[in-house]
């Protein structure tokens, strides 16, 4: 198996995050902040975050 070809794979394959938070949660805000920061300390242009609100 060519350990390479399969790397290449999947490296075009989008990472998907769904994030339902609660929009004036305290803690659900600094979750996204700290999820925001660790992202930015990344190169990933196949990353797709959809944040949807959690509807009380």
């Amino acid at each position: 198996m060519n350990w390479h070809a399969g790397q290449n794979e999947t490296s075009l394959m989008p990472i998907r995050i769904e994030a339902i938070v609660d929009t004036i949660c305290p803690w659900c805000y600094i979750g996204k902040k700290r999820l925001e920061k660790a992202l930015s300390r990344e190169q990933l242009d196949n990353l797709i975050i959809n944040w949807r609100p959690f509807l009380l």
